[in-house]
């Protein structure tokens, strides 16, 4: 991580793929992270990440009244510093328990960092930014795209 932010000086933060463990000896899952243009849908940092000085000390401090702190500083570090994906394994973490409950705190803490956006933007992110839309619009949406894409690439 610290070759890669020296390479791409331009880089303020750079986050990587990591495991997920069950146990201690057992990987149950290989994860790889989003680009960082994905931020504003989900917290895509994971637990591993490097990022320069710069960005603590022009980034702002942590806010201990948003719901999901880290993921609040990420958001804002995102609209003012170049943050990047490396896909390399370098981590090991346990598996979360409560992931339903932390798709509900990323959620929270988008609406109070797009509370700041214009109402029009605020309006839409309310009625995008749910599971219903993700389920029904979304992901059947991806699925067209990765269809369609498989099928240029493989005709």
């Amino acid at each position: 991580m610290v070759a890669y932010l020296e390479d791409n000086r331009g880089c303020n933060m750079v986050f990587s793929d990591y495991y997920t463990l069950h146990a201690v000896d057992y990987i149950a899952q290989a994860r790889k992270v989003d680009s960082a243009h994905k931020l504003f849908r989900g917290n895509i940092v994971g637990p591993c990440f490097l990022f320069r000085r710069e960005l603590s000390q022009h980034g702002g401090s942590l806010r201990d009244d948003t719901p999901y702190t880290d993921y609040d500083y990420w958001l804002r570090a995102g609209e003012s510093f170049n943050l990047s994906a490396l896909h390399a394994r370098l981590f090991f973490t346990q598996v979360p328990d409560g992931a339903r409950r932390d798709r509900t705190l990323e959620r929270q803490t988008r609406r109070r960092w797009r509370s700041t956006r214009s109402w029009p933007v605020r309006v839409f992110w309310r009625f995008a930014d749910t599971d219903s839309v993700d389920r029904y619009l979304i992901c059947p949406m991806i699925a067209l795209v990765r269809k369609f894409n498989g099928l240029v690439r493989g005709g």
